[in-house]
């Protein structure tokens, strides 16, 4: 990988993605952190207001929030609203804050497999679509601008941390068992296949496949 000295912020750090990928980075890049440490996701638009964004030349979003929905009918509003401001408002406010303050540099989104529709996290599924929509429709803007986007596009990764209630064990592990064998793979994803992919995306080299989607998913999208 070519050496460079730009400066990466990470923000977030649900499923620990974020902290392995500061630990990954820091020997090519000048890493620093947003809510790593705390694994904060919700305020993000009061963070992402007060980023200097010129200081910046990469910026990737670890943040997204998703619990089980048991009868997502009768889901609290407060609850829909965390829901869509964490994993579709925060990051579009994100690219709106950047833009009008001088970044110019490549901007990575982890999205879901849950695109394909999930039962149990419509709600999430939805936002991750929309997410992945923007990122495709908004490309041509952001480009003349010299601002680069993208979507990966993640299966279920092999982290010690878990991202459920306790109250929503046993769904969570139906519906990773689920999707495990539905995966040509039949294996989840590992951190390190996270963190390659990533160190490929920011290489100085390839800018040409900016607003693209780019599945990590273990064959789960081509069924």
């Amino acid at each position: 990988m070519k050496k460079t000295k730009n400066n990466i912020l990470i923000i977030g750090n649900s499923g620990e993605i974020g902290s392995y990928l500061e630990c990954g980075l820091q020997n090519d890049f000048k890493v620093t952190g947003l809510d790593i440490k705390t694994g904060f996701d919700i305020g993000q638009f009061n963070h992402v207001n007060n980023i200097e964004f010129k200081k910046y030349q990469i910026i990737i979003n670890c943040a997204y929030k998703r619990i089980i929905e048991k009868e997502f009918y009768n889901i609290k509003q407060e609850i829909l609203s965390d829901y869509f401001n964490v994993n579709l408002l925060a990051p579009l406010n994100l690219v709106n804050c950047a833009l009008n303050n001088g970044f110019e540099g490549k901007i990575i989104f982890f999205s879901s497999i849950a695109v394909s529709g999930m039962e149990n996290i419509p709600y999430y599924s939805a936002a991750k679509s929309a997410l992945e929509s923007f990122i495709k429709s908004s490309v041509k803007t952001l480009f003349q601008k010299n601002i680069h986007t993208y979507a990966i596009r993640l299966g279920p990764v092999n982290c010690e941390k878990k991202d459920f209630l306790s109250d929503y064990k046993k769904e969570h592990d139906i519906i990773q068992r689920d999707i495990l064998n539905y995966m040509p793979k039949k294996k989840k994803i590992e951190k390190e296949e996270v963190l390659n992919l990533i160190k490929f995306i920011l290489n100085d080299e390839f800018n040409s496949f900016s607003g693209n989607v780019i599945p990590l998913d273990g064959g789960y999208g081509v069924l």
